[in-house]
């Protein structure tokens, strides 16, 4: 019975993250960009952003937009690269922005496309005197441009066009660059063979042990080694906020052929784009394919019914109806399957994961990300030694 009141309150929780329009944050604009970080890059007129349409995001050839700020919406995310021979307009999916085929002419479309070095991709960035950025693209010498200019509404295209002097060419550079910024996380663990128990290899052990699509081995020039069996270690941590925890509830009661996707992506059945785009359709709005891939697996996980009752009672309510976020820590423990080959047993050494799901307020990730060392259920976690993709609000 509690169990059932507790779903029943998750759901008119979910409701209201859902639904509720947040106002933007209050950011200071910089004029000066600074290579690595990531922005919004806001309209000097009216505020709307650059943004990169949703039935789009995934799709090489869309062209940018301006639109409202929206919560948590990684389609106005860009990280600005310098390259030391130009900088790049990285979008939170990859791909990066740049004028369409290279053209040279006045009104040609501002688009995101695949990673490549050629100056059609490449901008200038100038300051100007009331501290706001233009960009000049390094193939056309033109500049990126609001089409039409004055008080733009949501839609209006993103071209290049000569410099004209005009606000619509002007822009300001919002830095996320803050643990305040952050809306979800993803840190995946680096681990180093020292940190393993290793065994000897022998005739009727085959190691099939893979991590990140890589295989766990240890080769030292003589004789080959796999990780012990019956070890367990720390591996990853999905910080999901709110927003995404309501999402994941909801997409429980989707059709089986959304579920379908969601396993042949986990599986490597899909391609980047369309995990991406999978991802849009369930309003995950997680960035990179690697923190989205991450969360199916939490999500099949979640599957069974005790993953899922632990999942929810992690979750927690406020008294005015809010939920809270989750922290999914992911372990695995690695163990033996054996296998009759014929007259013979081999032994496939594998990694069986185990999740722990503690409550995240979703609005306090400076305290964890400052969690190095600490210990989830007797296990370390070197949480500073891997690498993080991050979701900003």
């Amino acid at each position: 019975m509690k169990i059932a009141k507790k779903v029943t309150s998750l759901f008119m929780a979910i409701t209201m993250i859902i639904t509720l329009c947040l106002p933007a944050k209050a950011r200071a604009n910089v004029s000066t960009p600074s290579s690595g970080t990531y922005y919004r890059i806001s309209y000097e007129k009216n505020g709307r952003y650059l943004d990169i349409p949703s039935e789009g995001y995934s799709v090489n050839g869309t062209q940018l937009q301006l639109w409202d700020y929206v919560y948590g919406n990684q389609n106005q995310v860009f990280m600005l690269r310098d390259t030391g021979n130009g900088w790049q307009i990285v979008a939170q999916n990859g791909k990066i922005v740049e004028v369409a085929d290279s053209r040279h002419d006045d009104r040609a479309p501002v688009q995101q496309w695949s990673s490549h070095s050629l100056n059609c991709a490449l901008w200038n960035i100038r300051t100007n005197s009331n501290g706001t950025v233009s960009f000049q693209n390094k193939e056309s010498l033109k500049w990126l441009n609001v089409c039409g200019g004055g008080d733009a509404g949501n839609g209006t295209k993103i071209i290049q066009y000569k410099d004209d002097k005009s606000v619509a060419m002007r822009f300001h550079l919002e830095a996320l660059n803050n643990d305040a910024d952050v809306f979800s996380a993803y840190f995946e663990r680096t681990l180093d063979n020292s940190e393993l128990a290793w065994t000897p290899n022998s005739r009727d052990v085959l190691n099939c042990t893979m991590l990140n699509g890589k295989k766990l081995y240890k080769y030292d020039g003589k004789s080959g080694w796999y990780p012990s069996v019956g070890q367990e270690f720390f591996y990853s941590a999905d910080f999901l906020s709110p927003y995404a925890v309501g999402n994941m509830l909801k997409t429980k009661d989707q059709d089986s052929s959304l579920w379908t996707e969601i396993k042949k992506a986990v599986r490597g059945e899909l391609s980047s784009d369309a995990i991406t785009a999978l991802s849009s359709k369930i309003g995950l709005k997680l960035p990179k394919v690697g923190f989205i891939l991450s969360v199916f697996e939490i999500l099949l996980d979640c599957k069974e019914k005790d993953n899922w009752n632990k999942f929810t009672n992690a979750i927690e309510i406020s008294k005015d109806g809010h939920c809270s976020g989750v922290i999914v820590y992911t372990f695995y423990k690695v163990i033996d399957l054996p296998v009759l080959n014929g007259y013979e047993i081999v032994h496939f050494v594998d990694l069986s994961p185990r999740r722990v799901y503690k409550k995240w307020t979703g609005d306090n990730f400076g305290q964890v990300n400052n969690v190095a060392d600490n210990a989830v259920e007797g296990v370390c976690l070197y949480i500073k030694n891997g690498t993080w993709q991050y979701s900003y609000k």
